[in-house]
């Protein structure tokens, strides 16, 4: 079973990182959605777990899992420079859906705080020994674990949007 993580950035220019986790472990920072796509598409995860808002908000600003997961530091989907992340997360799950992927909603910080991990000795706990990591691969790691959480059945659905370990 391999899971992918992806810490979304909200535009291609800046650093995206991306996590595979399972039958072997590889990150690195990717920037185009091509790259995630061709990244996916070669090692055929079974789940695919993107930190960014998939979905928009009904009414107002945020959706009710962002107001549940505000104590973990969840940001409303349509504030300032959210609302391109919030887009170009939909577009990327629409796309790697049409491509037959599963994909999931994950917030890893929150994912972070309910695991206890504090850093990348932490991450050890999990059999996940890799070091050096950036920010945007460290979260891309919180992501797919949260994932594999999911997939042990060992997560909850947080307002029907976003994966979180339990």
């Amino acid at each position: 079973m391999l899971v992918c993580g992806i810490d979304l950035a909200g535009k291609e220019k800046n650093n995206t990182g991306l996590a595979f986790l399972g039958e072997f472990s590889q990150v690195r920072i990717v920037h185009s959605d091509e790259e995630i796509i061709r990244e996916v598409l070669e090692k055929k995860p079974a789940l695919v777990c993107i930190d960014a808002p998939l979905s928009l908000p009904r009414d107002g600003k945020m959706r009710p899992a962002d107001r549940e997961l505000k104590r973990y530091g969840a940001l409303p989907p349509l504030m300032g420079g959210m609302r391109s992340l919030t887009e170009r997360g939909i577009k990327l799950k629409r796309k790697l859906r049409e491509l037959g992927f599963k994909v999931i909603e994950v917030f890893p910080r929150a994912s972070q705080k309910i695991l206890g991990i504090k850093d990348e000795e932490d991450l050890k706990r999990f059999g996940i020994r890799i070091s050096s990591l950036s920010k945007d691969e460290f979260d891309a790691i919180l992501a797919a674990l949260t994932g594999i959480f999911y997939l042990k059945g060992k997560a909850r659905l947080v307002e029907g949007e976003i994966v979180v370990p339990i």
